[in-house]
């Protein structure tokens, strides 16, 4: 079964439980695919909610006569060093440093850490050091958030 009918299945059952779908991944584990679907919620998603998700989720997938028979299914939140799987999802990010990896070599360069200045539909304007670069989200293999983490203790600590 492709990705996006997974999605189509998912999405509703997450949003069902006040939580947004953030992502999914598809690998193959040593005897059986795992299924990881990636859920937050703007006051963060909370163990409770992976829980009732993943109990849902298995349900639904299990009546389902076009999915796979056997799977590991994880539910999960995406974490501060958060993947992103739509170019949309990094709107609250500008400014940010990511890790990201491209499909193929950019000026010699297929892994780099960047500043994210803008995005624009699936257009991102980056910061490399001095240099700017501009490229499209599906040009990207992955991309993660580099959390600055005395940053995030600061706000914690109201400092």
């Amino acid at each position: 079964m492709e990705k996006e009918r997974i999605k189509e299945i998912i999405e509703p059952i997450v949003n069902d439980h006040g939580c947004d779908f953030w992502g999914l991944e598809i690998s193959q584990g040593k005897n059986i695919p795992t299924l990881r679907v990636f859920i937050d919620a703007i006051n963060g998603a909370t163990i409770d909610d992976c829980e009732n998700i993943s109990r849902d989720l298995n349900l639904e997938l299990s009546v389902d006569s076009d999915f796979i028979d056997d799977y590991v299914l994880e539910v999960s939140t995406p974490g501060l060093d958060r993947k992103f799987f739509y170019s949309y999802q990094l709107n609250d990010f500008v400014g940010k440093t990511l890790k990201i990896k491209l499909k193929d070599k950019i000026n010699d360069k297929k892994t780099f850490k960047a500043i994210l200045k803008s995005v624009e539909n699936d257009s991102l304007e980056l910061n490399i050091g001095k240099e700017e670069l501009t490229i499209d989200f599906g040009i990207i293999d992955m991309c993660k958030l580099m959390p600055n983490y005395k940053e995030i203790l600061r706000e914690k600590n109201g400092r």
